[in-house]
């Protein structure tokens, strides 16, 4: 039988000596023969195809402890489903990182929105394309309650915030919580909203399953930026009701929910309040 040294084993299969001997160590490829005047170790050819398995595994994230269970085990079935629980794991952390890459990605969206801010306070129309929300009850306004609307959203948005976890969802989903009002309440002059709601992926599994879409078409829109509202104006009642104006004198008519959609936030850098610019939207139709 002929033999390979270690360096000839290594150099073959593209891995270092000190390789070969932490795998001995951990007993998961013994050498085939060691000289026991000079402790040299000498492997087989047909060794590389154990040592194949071996880094196909570390590839895919399985320790040394568990690849020497594996093939202690020698065993297909047990293979297959030590390869299934790692396949779910790694998933759920490729599910993780999308999640986390979503919101990289939406954080420098807002950081250039607020380096290079949108016309503000001009009502324009836009084609905006369907999306996904997931929607949270949100209570009334209490109409004996005198803090400034920032606050009594802060409120809303920790109300929010236990409806995502009392439904499982991530916490990832909890930012840029936009609100909503039905064009029923809408059209009867009832500008309070109704409904908060965060945008969704495909990559967000249940949360996106249990969404609703927000139909294609046609907006009244507006941009503005949150403003100090400490002495109770109510900014985007005033911007709402400019906008139905507007359609109403144009002889456009309101064919969806009214919703308003945080395009950048930086709660980071304010402690007395968020930094916010909002957009608003009247879904219309022509007559």
């Amino acid at each position: 039988m002929e033999y390979l040294t270690s360096g000839q084993m290594a150099r073959l299969n593209g891995i270092t000596e000190k390789a070969l001997h932490v795998y001995q160590s951990k007993g998961i490829l013994l050498p085939a023969k060691i000289n026991e005047d000079t402790g040299y170790r000498y492997y087989t050819i047909d060794q590389s195809s154990t040592l194949d398995m071996i880094l196909q595994l570390q590839t895919i994230g399985f320790s040394l402890d568990e690849i020497k269970n594996i093939l202690d085990t020698g065993n297909m079935a047990a293979l297959e489903d030590a390869l299934g629980t790692h396949l779910e794991g790694i998933l759920a952390r490729q599910r993780e990182l999308d999640i986390a890459r979503s919101i990289a990605e939406d954080m420098i969206e807002t950081c250039g929105t607020l380096a290079r801010k949108p016309i503000c306070n001009q009502i324009l129309i836009e084609n905006l394309p369907p999306r996904q929300v997931l929607t949270f009850a949100v209570p009334d306004r209490d109409p004996q309650d005198t803090s400034p609307l920032s606050v009594k959203w802060e409120f809303t948005l920790r109300y929010v915030k236990q409806q995502i976890i009392e439904r499982g969802y991530p916490l990832s989903l909890f930012r840029k919580v936009g609100c909503m009002n039905s064009k029923e309440r809408l059209l009867a002059g009832n500008l309070d909203v109704d409904r908060a709601f965060v945008f969704v992926r495909a990559s967000c599994g249940e949360a996106f399953e249990a969404s609703e879409t927000l139909p294609a078409g046609q907006c009244l829109v507006q941009y503005y930026e949150y403003g100090d509202d400490s002495d109770g104006t109510d900014f985007e009642r005033i911007l709402l009701r400019e906008m139905m104006d507007y359609a109403d004198e144009k002889g456009f008519r309101v064919v969806g929910d009214y919703y308003g959609e945080i395009i950048a936030e930086t709660p980071a850098f304010h402690y007395d309040r968020r930094t916010t610019f909002y957009k608003l939207h009247i879904p219309i139709g022509f007559p």
